[in-house]
């Protein structure tokens, strides 16, 4: 079931997020197999709706994939900038370091 969720959070489908998430709630803070959770995975691949619909279900904001990055981490160094500044707005770590050291703002 977990990878069909991340599948669905990688093709957009909210309406197909939300559903799975109202029949299992757990499913927000879960990880995939590369360690990325549902917020790391919707922020990666720039879905908005997604991000707020997870950090409305409780998402981790701070949580981290298995190389230590978080969320706003991936989104700075992909340049999204309007989830960059969602992700702020929500109080997301600004000066965590992953597993090489790097911060948001290196990746900015």
């Amino acid at each position: 079931m977990n990878e069909f969720f991340f599948k669905t959070i990688r093709e957009g489908s909210i309406n197909e997020v939300r559903s799975m998430l109202d029949k299992n709630p757990v499913l927000v803070n879960s990880k995939d197999a590369r360690g990325s959770t549902p917020l790391i995975l919707a922020t990666y691949y720039d879905e908005m709706e997604i991000a707020k619909l997870l950090l409305e279900k409780g998402a981790k904001i701070d949580a981290v994939d298995a190389s230590g990055n978080t969320a706003l981490m991936g989104v700075c160094f992909k340049g999204f900038t309007d989830i960059a500044k969602l992700l702020i707005e929500k109080k997301a770590e600004l000066n965590g370091r992953n597993a090489m050291g790097a911060t948001c703002l290196i990746y900015a």
